[in-house]
């Protein structure tokens, strides 16, 4: 798994990517599920 600093940095790459692609608000809300579902998991 990487480090917090580098997958923030990675998410941002991808944010940015995807809100040229998608509207943002389904991008974040898929983001928030998925890092809650990394917090569950610790």
């Amino acid at each position: 798994m990487m480090d917090r600093s580098s997958f923030v940095e990675f998410i941002q790459i991808w944010n940015s990517i995807l809100l040229k692609q998608v509207g943002s608000g389904k991008f974040l809300g898929l983001i928030a599920r998925f890092l809650n579902s990394v917090e569950e998991k610790k």
